[in-house]
């Protein structure tokens, strides 16, 4: 995978965590609404035999996948955000954020940080650069998958 591919997939995790939090409050109010309008008290793990109690307690269940789904997809994020850390010069690493993972373009990008639109592509491309640099280093993750440098 590219560099430009790797940061870009960011903007597209950024995208689904934020479904995945609009299905966990969705998910969380079909919970609340089960129980509220049945006045049941669920138990986990037992047989009620009470169809809309197991049915909320699959609510809840639900809850939990896509909740741990998006901590998955946070996680993958984050370790984007680090790469970018990594490149070690903060204006190019506030490029390759706002260009990768907020979508902005080059004109809006060169206004907020006071910046030509060629200064702003120059920096992409040397972000781009070091990124690439470091994900020869490793699994192109930003990990290493063998404790050391990956060998050529």
């Amino acid at each position: 995978m590219t560099a430009e591919k790797y940061l870009d997939w960011g903007r597209m995790l950024i995208g689904k965590i934020e479904l995945l939090k609009e299905e966990e409050e969705n998910l969380a109010i079909r919970a609340t609404r089960g129980r509220s309008n049945f006045g049941m008290c669920l138990r986990r793990g037992g047989y009620s035999r009470d169809p809309m109690a197991e049915a909320v307690i699959r609510i809840q269940d639900a809850k939990e996948r896509v909740a741990e789904r998006r901590k998955q997809l946070e996680k993958e994020l984050e370790e984007i955000k680090e790469v970018i850390r990594g490149v070690g010069d903060w204006e190019i690493e506030e490029v390759l954020t706002k260009w990768h993972l907020e979508g902005k373009g080059v004109e809006e990008i060169a206004a907020e940080m006071f910046l030509s639109e060629s200064t702003v592509r120059r920096r992409q491309k040397e972000g781009l650069a070091a990124v690439e640099r470091g994900m020869e280093k490793t699994d192109g993750h930003g990990k290493n998958d063998q404790g050391g440098e990956k060998r050529k």
